[in-house]
Formats: structure tokens, C-alpha cells, sequence
């Protein structure tokens, strides 16, 4: 009798552990992906960003961490303080999406099987380096704590020569204009410079059709003209394109107008309430 009863628990053990399902890879369903380049070259004084997208099922949450030369920064979207970053130069923008992929894609992103439906969800893990300086250069990985899954990206930040905090004082505001004109969100922080610090300037990514929108809006269609300023201001000819609304598009040349940008963003401040 003991016996028996010895073999009816171990069979209740065996069947339990059959009840539990164990998380492995193979049963999440996701899909780990980035925006951003692997090398990454920001400018010091201003901001980047760092995109990782997790496309998922709504019903197995996943979640992400990033690392900074193999230390922990953000686990998922709690600010590890030991880390020894300055909470001030880094934020988390972390968005969820319920409605931008439909069921029929999800389940061919996924492979599912014939009678297999999943839910899409797309979790943006967005870490936003801000005031970069050399220190922010390094090694950075977006990593899924639940499987083995990661990107990697390598951060490169260039001198700008700019002196830290000169768009402090700048009191323009033309968003309004900009998103009208539908500016790149990476070169949107031009048209309000007091805020640049709050969000991510990448002037290397700007393309002409951007700078082209930005001098319509500060020049309000050609009615103001900032060339005699920046001539005052001893900014080089080749750069007084920025100067009126005769930009049609970039050359190599204008790439060094980056180093006057404080002048040239003086100009624009003068008149901006005329």
C-alpha cells in the first residue's frame, strides 16, 4: 500500500510539472529592431538618440535594458543610479503602440501557425543622450531580459566647437512653421533653440529640403533678410546662404557653417519679433 501511494505522488509531480509552461525563445514571439545606424556620430553640446523597437504579442510582455561599456543604465524604464551616469544627460522615451500593425502582419512577422492569431504590440525604447559631451562615446547595447536577444550600437561624438549652453538665450520660436513644413523631428530643435537640450538636434542628418523649410520659416517667405547681420558678425560668405531665403541646397562647404551656428542663430534672434 505504501508503494502505491509512493507511485500516486510521484505521478501528481509529473503531472503538475506537465501543467507549467515554461518559458523558452522559441515561444516568444517578437521581433527586436533599431532605426539607428550601428556607429553612431553625434556632436558635442547637443543630443542623439538611440532607437530599439520590441515588435511583441500583447499577451507575453517582454522587457529591455540598456547598457553602457557592459553596465546597466535603464532596466526597462527604471534609471539604475549605480550605473554612475548623470541622470540629467539621459532620458528614456518609452512609448507603447496597440494600433499600428495589423493582425494579418503580425502574424506574418511572426510565421504563426494556421489558427494562430497574436495581438501586435510595438514598445519603442528610446534612450535620448542630452548636453553630449566626450564622455557620452562609448559602447551601447539594447538588450531583452527575458531572452537572449540584443543590438548593439557604438556611439562616436565629434567636436563642434560650440561653446556649451549658447542656445540658452536664443528666444525664437518658430515650431509652429516647422512642423507645418514638415522638418525632420532630428533638425526640429533649429526652430526653438532655447530647448535643443530637450530634444534630439542631429544637424549631420539634415538634409537640404530641411535647411530649405527652416529658412522659409526664419525668413517668413523671403520678408526678412539676416545677411547684413551675419556679415557684422564676420560669417563667412560661403555660409550667408542661411542668411537670406536664397538656400536652395547643401554643399560640402556648408558643413563648417556649423561652427557659426551661435552667430547665425543671433541674427535670427534679432528680428524675431518684427
Amino acid at each position: 500500500m505504501k508503494f502505491l501511494n509512493f507511485l500516486f505522488i510521484i505521478y501528481k509531480i509529473l503531472l503538475f510539472k506537465s501543467s507549467i509552461q515554461w518559458p523558452t525563445t522559441n515561444e516568444y514571439k517578437f521581433q527586436l529592431t533599431s532605426t539607428s545606424d550601428v556607429i553612431i556620430p553625434v556632436l558635442d553640446g547637443f543630443s542623439g538618440r538611440l532607437q530599439c523597437t520590441v515588435y511583441r504579442c500583447k499577451d507575453q510582455a517582454l522587457s529591455v535594458s540598456w547598457l553602457k561599456n557592459g553596465v546597466v543604465m535603464f532596466n526597462n524604464t527604471k534609471f539604475i543610479v549605480s550605473s554612475g551616469v548623470d541622470p540629467s544627460s539621459v532620458y528614456l522615451q518609452h512609448t507603447i503602440d496597440e494600433e499600428s500593425m495589423k493582425v494579418e502582419d503580425c502574424k506574418e512577422m511572426f510565421k504563426l501557425p494556421q489558427g494562430k492569431t497574436c495581438n501586435c504590440i510595438t514598445e519603442n525604447y528610446n534612450l535620448i543622450l542630452r548636453n553630449i559631451t566626450k564622455q557620452d562615446g562609448g559602447d551601447y547595447r539594447c538588450v531583452i531580459n527575458e531572452v537572449p536577444q540584443q543590438l548593439d550600437f557604438h556611439v562616436e561624438v565629434l567636436n563642434s566647437g560650440l561653446k556649451q549652453g549658447f542656445h540658452k538665450h536664443i528666444r525664437y520660436d518658430y515650431t509652429a512653421c516647422c512642423l507645418e513644413r514638415g522638418i525632420n523631428p532630428m533638425c526640429r530643435s533649429m526652430c526653438k533653440p532655447r530647448d535643443m537640450y530637450l530634444e534630439v538636434f542631429d544637424p549631420i542628418s539634415c538634409q537640404s529640403a530641411d535647411f530649405r523649410n527652416f529658412i522659409h520659416c526664419v525668413t517668413d517667405d523671403g520678408r526678412k533678410n539676416y545677411t547684413s547681420c551675419c556679415q557684422a558678425r564676420n560669417i563667412p560668405d560661403f555660409c550667408h546662404d542661411f542668411c537670406s531665403n536664397n538656400f536652395t541646397m547643401l554643399k560640402k562647404s556648408h558643413r563648417l557653417c556649423l561652427y557659426y551656428l551661435p552667430e547665425i542663430f543671433e541674427c535670427f534672434n534679432l528680428q524675431a519679433d518684427t
